[in-house]
């Protein structure tokens, strides 16, 4: 076993023992163990490279000099261990973190020298610094080896470098592939170059699930910006309301503006009503996709409308029964719906009165109603009664969370 680091910078010989150069690079393939298949050695004539069939050893490094050639570009599958990966960043897509590689294992093979692992860890930059002889200092003071933190090669996904632009997207269509919520996590640890580079793979609805879940609004208002008014727009379309209005509220005022002009009027419409809110009432917590019915409407023709639309798994929790007032009447669950008769009126099937809560009341007193019911998703009414949302138990989960406050009412 060995390590990058300890061939990298060394000087290169002939098989005569003349000195040709210093290796500067590594060239390996793709693949879950790639193999080295070339070397990049600079020589008073300039940058050149060498075939590893022609390397005939590595203490010191020594090579055919009548196999040197220029260099020309690395292939699109090619990856070069110090160009690319020493000191870049890699995502570990078991752990969805993003770290630094500080030096990458290398191991025999037959004839070959391939590439098993990276070193994230404190070990590999010690190595760096000053070899393994610096190593067994520190275990010396230490009275203990180190724990190696290292990573397989296949779990990890190169995020920069100076390769070809296909080279660097094959990774980033691997990661689109993850939980939105495990996307969020790597994206807190990139770049805003790299951020862009991942959001370019992603569709509009990945994206908005995404960013949706990245936890600093800085981080979000950096993306939007990063992303331009018309994508970002098309972005916040995609999420539902409340959550649309969570990250527009968190902007400058002329910025959340500006994407919400850029939305179709009816969904723009939809978050607007939502930013009237104080972020800590239901008002605030609420999403205004929900569904209402009319209590003369059938059971029947209710299960038609739904297959029809085909909503939000999440807010067919329950279904809302409203007069032509849109005042809240009832309640029934999809269970309640599917066992009734087809011929049935939903207001003759629905439990009321409905619990509900009202738009200024503070979030806490709507985790304990949540919690007190067992409900999955509650109703939010205005004074006068009127239907105007809907609190859904994942909407509450980080209130749920933090640390209990006294219970107070907030009105406006």
């Amino acid at each position: 076993m060995a390590y990058a680091s300890e061939f990298i910078g060394n000087r290169v010989y002939d098989t005569d023992g003349r000195q040709l150069g210093r290796l500067v690079d590594m060239v390996v393939g793709p693949g879950p163990n790639p193999a080295v298949l070339r070397l990049r050695v600079r020589t008073p004539a300039g940058l050149c490279r060498v075939g590893w069939s022609y390397v005939s050893g590595l203490e010191p490094i020594t090579i055919r000099r009548d196999r040197l050639e220029a260099i020309t570009e690395a292939a699109p599958d090619e990856t070069l261990l110090s160009a690319d990966v020493l000191d870049k960043q890699i995502v570990d897509t078991q752990g969805f973190k993003v770290r630094r590689v500080n030096d990458v294992r290398l191991e025999k093979s037959g004839d070959l020298l391939t590439v098993t692992a990276v070193d994230i860890g404190l070990r590999g930059f010690t190595r760096r610094l000053g070899g393994r002889g610096l190593l067994r200092l520190m275990d010396f003071i230490r009275r203990r080896p180190w724990t190696d933190t290292e990573i397989p090669w296949a779990f990890v996904q190169p995020l920069g470098g100076s390769g070809s632009a296909l080279r660097l997207t094959r990774p980033w269509r691997e990661l689109a592939k993850l939980h939105p919520a495990d996307l969020a996590d790597i994206v807190d640890g990139l770049d805003r170059h790299e951020q862009m580079a991942l959001f370019s793979h992603l569709d509009d609805e990945q994206a908005a699930e995404t960013l949706t879940n990245v936890e600093e609004a800085s981080v979000q208002e950096d993306i939007l910006d990063d992303l331009g008014a018309e994508r970002a727009s098309d972005i916040i379309e995609e999420m539902p309301p409340d959550e649309a209005a969570d990250i527009l509220g968190d902007l400058p005022k002329h910025k959340a503006d500006k994407l919400l002009d850029g939305m179709e009027k009816e969904e723009a419409a939809e978050v607007k009503e939502l930013l009237e809110f104080h972020e800590e009432t239901a008002g605030g917590l609420m999403t205004t996709e929900y569904v209402a019915l009319p209590n003369a409407q059938t059971c029947g023709e209710t299960i038609e409308q739904l297959r029809r639309t085909t909503p939000e798994t999440e807010v067919i929790y329950y279904l809302y029964v409203v007069d032509a007032a849109e005042k809240l009447l009832g309640v029934l669950s999809l269970r309640d719906l599917i066992v009734s008769p087809p011929e049935t009126p939903v207001g003759q099937v629905m439990k009321h009165p409905a619990i509900s809560v009202n738009v200024d009341d503070h979030q806490n007193e709507v985790v304990e109603v949540m919690a007190k019911y067992d409900f999955l998703a509650v109703p939010v009414v205005d004074d006068g009664g009127v239907l105007r949302g809907v609190i859904t138990v994942d909407d509450v989960m980080d209130v749920a969370l933090e640390a209990p406050r006294p219970l107070r009412r907030w009105r406006r």
